[in-house]
């Protein structure tokens, strides 16, 4: 993948992880990211929402052992930036917690895929304005149907990271909307 293209996704995963805007993150970015999924789906199942908070909170921990290279609680974009260009596509080749929470919460009528709606609504409560979120739908529909499987949705979270393409551009136009 051109070094270009892994910064600009980067850049643009960092600005989306900076929930609160001050410039660093920290497990209160990661606590704040979950609260917003979690107001956006009031009704899911508490068992979905604990899955959520669990997970972001893994994910927490698991960056910042990779990225906190101080240990001062706070990855700055540098340390995030070096994080990212350290991991390896093995790193991304299984689906994480937290995408199967996000998923999970986010299939709000329980079909097992998300309409782009449902989609969307994830989306946007992780920062994304609407436009974006619904052009970022239509992109991860692979095939079309109008519904994003499982399978689309992770084999679209490694593509982000492991691959080269125009979806890094349009997420870093839609953060920078925010």
């Amino acid at each position: 993948m051109k070094a270009d293209t892994l910064t600009i996704k980067a850049r643009g995963w960092f600005d989306m992880a900076d929930a609160d805007k001050n410039g660093v993150i920290t497990v209160d970015d990661f606590s704040l990211m979950a609260d917003r999924i979690v107001r956006e789906f009031p009704h899911a199942d508490p068992k979905k929402i604990a899955a959520v908070k669990e997970a972001f909170a893994d994910d927490w921990r698991r960056l910042a052992e990779r990225a906190d290279t101080n240990m001062d609680g706070q990855i700055t974009r540098e340390e995030f930036e070096a994080a990212v260009k350290a991991a390896t596509p093995d790193d991304y080749s299984k689906a994480t917690k937290r995408q199967v929470a996000e998923f999970e919460i986010a299939d709000v009528d329980g079909d097992g895929v998300l309409s782009h709606h449902e989609l969307a609504r994830l989306l946007k409560a992780e920062g994304l304005d609407e436009t974006s979120a619904f052009s970022v739908a239509a992109i991860l529909d692979t095939d079309g149907d109008g519904v994003i499987s499982k399978e689309e949705w992770e084999a679209a979270s490694r593509k982000y990271f492991t691959g080269d393409d125009p979806f890094a551009g349009l997420l870093q136009r839609a953060v920078s909307s925010v």
